[in-house]
């Protein structure tokens, strides 16, 4: 019965990720905000809505990028350690949480500001280690494992920072 519990919660988690990405991308790509998609929308027919298409395509990538930094953590964590298990819960919930943050801030608020989603992203991807820490009660390893989020957050940080 744990087992299946488990599975519960991370498909549960994986849903409200899927759901919150989707979201924010109905909020980020508002009339207001899209002044780029006015040349997408010319190469569309007129029957599809872009910004639906957006947000689906969006949502795959983020959930397939996810999924593609999870499984690094894992090697990561299976070449240094291979006595650690592994858990997805750590990074649903940072990006999940740095999702739902940065939706409320543009959505309630109106702050559009890529400084702050990406610092936001930074703070997120750090509380995964205290995710996974309270799992493993092992500190390094949950560095080892969480460390693909922190260096893709720190590398948004930096491009934000660049430009």
């Amino acid at each position: 019965m744990l087992k299946n519990e488990k599975i519960s919660n991370i498909l549960s988690m994986a849903m409200l990720f899927i759901l919150s990405s989707l979201f924010a991308m109905s909020v980020f790509n508002r009339p207001e905000m899209s002044a780029q998609l006015a040349q997408l929308k010319e190469l569309f027919a007129k029957n599809i809505n872009v910004i639906l298409v957006l947000s689906v395509v969006t949502g795959i990538t983020v959930s397939i990028l996810l999924l593609v930094e999870y499984y690094i953590g894992k090697m990561l964590l299976y070449v240094f350690f291979k006595n650690v298990k592994a858990e997805f819960s750590p990074y649903i919930m940072s990006k999940s949480l740095a999702i739902i943050v940065n939706t409320s801030l543009l959505s309630a608020f109106h702050i559009y500001n890529p400084l702050i989603f990406a610092i936001i992203a930074v703070i997120a991807s750090i509380l995964a280690i205290f995710f996974h820490f309270t799992n493993s009660n092992k500190f390094l390893p949950s560095l080892v494992f969480v460390s693909p989020l922190i260096v893709d957050s720190v590398f948004s940080l930096v491009k934000v920072l660049i430009k």
